[in-house]
């Protein structure tokens, strides 16, 4: 079934042979069809002339089923070719019968597909569940067929142990009468000395004896391409390495894994930043895939010039099918870089995209960049964000890349390149050669003007993204962007966060923006207007917006104070979205008592939820609503994954409510309820009925003190995952505060970012704090801010610290007492670590 889309109405066609009787071989739709319990239909007047009954059962006429027949005989039989189906539509409380295939939602109703699935391919719930138990018994076909096998091989190798342990009787056969031989010619004899009775009761208890020396063992192999191993999965040949590559265990692992496979096509080797001392063994191993290897993502791994080198002449120069190469977050590649771009020339026709985001590229390594791609004439993808240094020498990687690969470029991102007026100028009419780009990202770089706009003119047909935060939009730029928007029907991600111009002078340059907008409501998925200064008219406009979006499935309007009643307004009418929402962010926005009760109405809705945030919604905590949310929030529970309920104003009742509801959440990984004041014990059933899946315990500003801290512990041994432990601004935990570092350390030695800013740490305290910080080698971050009284307890610890001295990245030391000696030795010993004193 496929809709089609015919002036403002939504029509829908059905292929003739399904709705054609199989007995006469006409349509049914107008004579009195009936459905048979196997989804089968045919007119009632052939059902009666042709079928017979017997046992109260018919034969169909299709697929030769015995079909159950009611009481009243066949008159009684079901109308309609959709089976009735116990599940109804919430929102429009008709039966939900039609499965959607390009987003995979069963069970909408007739009405949801008008507003909702237009333009998607559909079918009905009955058809897409008859496919899945085909599946099913196929699946089930290949498990008889493994046990038939089992069965054989049983029976042949029941076959050749009994020829083994026949021939093993056959030979101690003949050694039997061989032995019966040799007593029948012990023949008494005169004259001798020794009775027969001695020399047959010797013979004989000179016993044979035999054993099998091995057990049967069977050498076997399963191949199950689906089974998930500690490295990651293997898709065929596909490997995921990223964050996996701490010890040398690990490292032989994957050295034998890239030694003993020849065709691998992708590899992912990301944020190992232990990867230097075997990235020559790497490199030569991963030299067995050359002729295949086709992405390289080699992405946060602290490279350096002679490491890029290795990578330049001992993988790249042998590759000729590259597509994809990710070296992002690499600040210190130097002339290395130019050695990859020179390397990789061999893969030019192949190449399709290049992240360089965060390298801190330099006029050198631009020129490079820009020569390799004017050897490139099949570039989708350059990521060059993050390079604050990058300035005018943009423009000319720009004319190199749209001069060779205009036709095929779909996706740009300049973000926060430090660009001008002038350059953004040059590359909008640049821009204007590229027709089929589809995501343009130019945040972070102040725009003055508009002109940059004027290529959506020629991209309005494939442009899906449009990522414009922190430009300095004003009302001009709206009223120009809405006016170009108009004409895009497939915008889905849109972020215009941070510009508090938008709505200055003049209201109508942000109303014209949602205008435009509305031409994509139908693929509209992801809205960000944060930090945007939103005033109640401008909250208005959204919620128009949202009025005719039926799939978003993010919004992030944090930190805008000032919508007033209208964020109620746009919590209702993301009530149209809540088969899709997934990720909701209303940080700081100060939402009144009908706003969260609102909120509360449209959590209860969603089913697919994944991320909150609610930081500074003190509101939430008023009545009833807070129940209200956990309850409604139980619908998403196998989803979410993140909840943050920072400054609500959460007390132990409310904290009972949101054990209910973690009793239920079998994913999450984040919940931070920092700034929570009176939570007190409620925090202890918290974490007792939170699942093992918590990698984060964010609970700063809370009160604790040696008690809360004790019971705590007991329920911490449970998470073994826990990277990142936030304690800021509890002064009184004083040993509480060791006991819960002792038991996380034990339980999850990877942890990697600990705050215990102003948490009034004294020298003794410090000095067991270093004994615990001595046993963990992943340390990132960790912020000892405005603890005065440390004294020689803090040397202690930035010498534990050394444990981690290949991992550590910053180190806040600031309202701290430190002594000149402290200071020059944390300047010898971390120096490339970013220290705030």
């Amino acid at each position: 079934i496929r809709p089609k889309k015919k002036m403002a109405t939504v029509e829908y066609s059905i292929k003739e042979n399904l709705v054609t009787c199989a007995i006469c071989s006409k349509l049914w739709l107008k004579r009195n069809p009936k459905t048979l319990p196997c989804h089968h239909t045919f007119c009632l007047q052939c059902l009666q002339e042709e079928s017979k009954v017997k046992n109260g059962e018919i034969i169909c006429f299709t697929c030769k089923e015995a079909c159950k027949i009611p009481t009243n005989g066949i008159i009684d039989l079901p109308e309609s070719i959709i089976t009735p189906t116990r599940n109804w539509c919430e929102n429009h409380k008709k039966e939900t019968s039609i499965f959607c295939i390009d987003h995979n939602i069963p069970y909408l109703c007739d009405i949801c597909v008008r507003e909702n699935h237009k333009l998607c391919n559909i079918t009905t719930m009955v058809i897409h569940e008859k496919t899945i138990e085909q599946y099913r018994e196929k699946e089930l076909l290949k498990k008889r067929q493994y046990k038939q096998k089992i069965d054989e091989i049983k029976q042949q190798l029941k076959i050749s142990i009994d020829k083994q342990l026949d021939n093993i009787y056959n030979e101690i056969n003949e050694i039997s009468d061989q032995r019966l031989e040799m007593i029948n010619s012990i023949i008494p004899s005169k004259g001798n000395q020794l009775p027969d009775v001695e020399i047959l009761k010797t013979f004989v208890n000179e016993n044979v004896t035999f054993s099998i020396e091995n057990d049967v063992k069977i050498h076997y192999k399963i191949d199950n391409k689906q089974i998930e191993r500690k490295f990651g999965r293997k898709l065929g040949k596909k490997f995921d390495f990223s964050k996996k590559c701490f010890f040398k265990s690990d490292m032989k692992k994957v050295l034998n894994i890239l030694q003993t496979n020849s065709d691998i096509e992708e590899i992912n080797l990301s944020h190992n930043l232990f990867i230097s001392n075997n990235l020559s063994q790497i490199c030569l191993n991963l030299n067995n895939s050359v002729r295949t290897l086709k992405v390289l993502i080699i992405q946060n791994c602290m490279l350096i010039e002679n490491m890029c080198e290795t990578i330049g002449k001992w993988i790249l120069n042998y590759c000729n099918v590259i597509e994809h190469l990710n070296l992002s977050q690499n600040l210190n590649m130097g002339n290395g870089l130019m050695i990859i771009c020179e390397n990789i020339k061999k893969s030019t026709f192949t190449l399709k995209s290049l992240e360089l985001s965060n390298c801190n590229l330099n006029a050198k390594q631009c020129e490079s960049i820009t020569s390799l791609l004017l050897k490139c004439c099949n570039f989708e993808y350059l990521n060059l964000s993050n390079n604050l240094n990058i300035g005018d020498k943009l423009l000319r990687i720009c004319q190199a890349l749209f001069e060779k690969s205009s036709k095929t470029l779909r996706n740009i991102n300049f973000e926060k390149c430090n660009l001008d007026t002038d350059s953004l100028k040059q590359i909008g009419k640049l821009l204007k050669n590229c027709s089929k780009i589809q995501q343009l990202n130019l945040s972070k770089n102040q725009i003055i003007g508009y002109e940059i706009f004027n290529c959506i003119e020629i991209i309005h047909n494939s442009l899906t993204s449009i990522d414009l935060y922190n430009c300095d939009l004003d009302y001009k730029a709206c009223r120009h962007l809405g006016k170009l928007l108009i004409n895009c029907p497939r915008i889905r991600i849109i972020d215009f966060g941070n510009n508090l111009g938008m709505d200055k002078n003049d209201t109508n340059g942000f109303s014209e923006l949602c205008k435009g907008l509305e031409e994509s409501s139908n693929s509209l998925e992801k809205i960000s207007f944060h930090d945007g200064g939103i005033t109640k008219k401008m909250a208005a406009c959204i919620g128009n917006l949202l009025t005719k979006c039926y799939s978003i499935k993010f919004i992030n309007l944090e930190r805008n104070l000032n919508m007033n009643y209208d964020s109620s307004n746009i919590c209702n009418q993301l009530q149209n979205s809540s088969s899709t929402l997934t990720f909701i962010s209303l940080t700081d926005c100060n939402l009144d008592e009908i706003t969260c009760k609102s909120l509360a109405e449209l959590i209860k809705l969603c089913k697919r939820l994944e991320e909150i945030y609610l930081t500074g919604n003190r509101n939430l905590s008023t009545g009833n609503v807070f129940k209200d949310f956990c309850k409604g929030l139980e619908n998403s529970s196998k989803t979410l994954k993140l909840l943050i309920l920072k400054n609500c104003n959460l007390n132990e009742e409310h904290c009972n409510y949101l054990s209910q509801l973690l009793t239920k959440c079998c994913r999450i990984e984040i919940l931070n309820l920092s700034q929570n004041q009176m939570i007190g014990k409620g925090l202890k059933s918290v974490y007792r009925d939170s699942c093992n899946t918590l990698t984060s315990i964010e609970i700063s500003d809370c009160n604790l003190n040696v008690e809360l801290c004790e019971s705590l512990t007991v329920e911490l041994k449970k998470f073994k995952s826990i990277v990142r432990l936030q304690l800021t601004g509890n002064p009184d935990m004083k040993n509480g505060l060791i006991d819960i570092l002792k038991q996380i350390g034990k339980c999850s030695p990877f942890l990697k970012d600990i705050n215990l800013s102003k948490c009034n740490l004294n020298s003794q305290i410090c000095r067991k704090i270093a004994v615990e910080l001595r046993k963990l080698s992943q340390i990132q971050y960790l912020s000892l801010t405005g603890n005065t009284e440390m004294g020689e307890g803090l040397e202690k610890i930035i010498e534990a610290l050394q444990s981690s001295s290949l991992t550590l990245k910053e180190l806040y030391l600031n309202e701290c007492r430190i002594t000149e000696r402290i200071r020059a030795y944390l300047q010898q010993k971390y120096s490339r670590v970013s220290l705030i004193i």
